[in-house]
């Protein structure tokens, strides 16, 4: 995942992080913008909860603005509901790809470590005795099956390991059991063969 560092790219300059964390309801123009921000900083690899820290708004508000119920909006605002929602969707599938693309950078790529063995002296202080750099092939394991875990929980349908037999929901499986009896009159060379 990318580093809790990383700036969110969409902010406009305009805008003032204060606005952000008041107590008071936001405009439309600034849910947008705080909303483009979160996304930007999903498709780097940051969950919801990450990406809005990193702009210092709860994710609690922002998760509300796109699952409000239906009844309580106006036009505009269910316009913006509805771009919201498909662009969380698109962010949080860009979020898994990134997490994918960090599985295999983690496999591929050397997690070089330090083993330091020390032993006890005479006058009982620990000293160096050898001081080796190995590949922590056991860190870099456990790093990727974390990521694997963690893709095959949020997006089982793209990166579960389990085959379902039972078929998706847009398109299930059909079982088709057909009976026919059919009556053939036998023909006449069947009729004159001995029976044995």
């Amino acid at each position: 995942m990318a580093a809790a560092t990383t700036m969110p790219q969409a902010i406009p300059k305009e805008l003032n992080l204060r606005v952000f964390t008041e107590a008071r309801p936001y405009t439309l123009e600034e849910k947008y913008s705080i909303c483009e921000a979160v996304f930007t900083n999903m498709h780097e690899g940051n969950s919801l909860r990450q990406s809005c820290r990193m702009i210092g708004i709860a994710y609690q508000t922002v998760n509300l603005w796109w699952n409000r119920p239906a009844k309580d909006l106006d036009e505009e605002q269910e316009k913006f509901v509805s771009w919201a929602r498909s662009r969380y969707h698109e962010s949080r599938i860009a979020m898994l790809d990134r997490i994918a693309e960090d599985t295999i950078r983690l496999s591929d790529q050397s997690l070089e470590g330090t083993i330091v063995v020390e032993k006890l002296s005479d006058e009982g202080q620990l000293q160096v005795v050898e001081r080796k750099t190995v590949d922590n092939v056991q860190r870099a394991k456990l790093m990727v099956d974390s990521r694997k875990w963690l893709l095959s929980k949020l997006d089982p349908g793209r990166y579960g390991e389990k085959v379902t037999l039972a078929g998706d929901p847009d398109n299930p499986v059909k079982h088709v059991t057909e009976i026919k009896r059919t009556i053939v009159k036998p023909s006449s060379a069947e009729k004159e063969q001995p029976k044995i």
